[in-house]
């Protein structure tokens, strides 16, 4: 099945809030933010008309972040059968610096982002002119938080304290079966230049084991004792 993402962009977030747009199959330059700016440029970041209009985007997106981690976050643990999410907005933004603790956690969270841009024509009755103003939506349709951690796992008979272990913590897709979900970890993998063998997954559903396999072709997954779950490769 072929899928298309020309509505789509990946914005990856950290938890001091600083926000960033992933182009994904350069679908960026194609958004008009006529809306967000007097200048109807495309994000071109050699054109200072352009970056103005990238920061609007960004504050823009930034304006809707504590609803689309509360919602996703709420959405997951449902889907999960948890009793409370396992991301929320506080925790994210407060929580992830431990205190006393001699490593610091740095998570980020991938937001697969749609977005539509509707034009409506305005008439300027005292000109006798028309305009056309475009309204620009976005709806988070999923998100993927991952850190690094500091973990022990079996390696053979020996348990081994693995320091900064790329984990992904959280997941969740609105819809599944549109390929948002491959979406989303293939353009981690590419942001955070790693392979999905080396990465280990905070107790994952059997539905996050059965898409692994599917699309990523692991197929035997080692269960830890702390609940995470690595795959062959990731040693190696």
């Amino acid at each position: 099945m072929a899928y298309h993402h020309d509505n789509y962009l990946i914005v990856r977030v950290d938890n001091q809030s600083n926000v960033n747009i992933i182009d994904n199959n350069s679908c960026i330059s194609n958004i008009s933010l006529s809306t967000l700016s007097s200048s109807s440029t495309s994000l071109d970041q050699k054109n200072p008309e352009s970056t103005d209009s990238s920061s609007e985007l960004i504050e823009a997106i930034r304006q809707e972040l504590k609803s689309w981690i509360d919602t996703l976050g709420v959405q997951s643990a449902e889907a999960q059968n948890l009793k409370e999410p396992i991301t929320c907005h506080t925790r994210f933004i407060q929580g992830s610096f431990r205190q006393n603790s001699p490593f610091k956690h740095k998570d980020f969270i991938y937001f697969l982002v749609q977005y539509n841009s509707n034009s409506n024509q305005l008439k300027n009755d005292s000109l006798n002119t028309h305009s056309n103003q475009q309204t620009l939506q976005l709806t988070a349709n999923g998100l993927i938080r991952v850190g690094f951690r500091n973990l022990f796992l079996q390696r053979g008979e020996k348990l081994v304290n693995v320091e900064r272990c790329f984990s992904v913590l959280d997941f969740f897709v609105t819809r599944q079966r549109q390929g948002w979900g491959k979406l989303l970890i293939d353009a981690v993998l590419r942001d955070q230049s790693i392979t999905i063998n080396n990465c280990a997954f905070d107790r994952p559903t059997p539905v996050m084991l059965s898409f692994l396999g599917k699309h990523f072709n692991l197929a035997t997954p080692r269960k830890q004792h702390n609940r995470f779950v690595i795959y062959d490769g990731f040693f190696a």
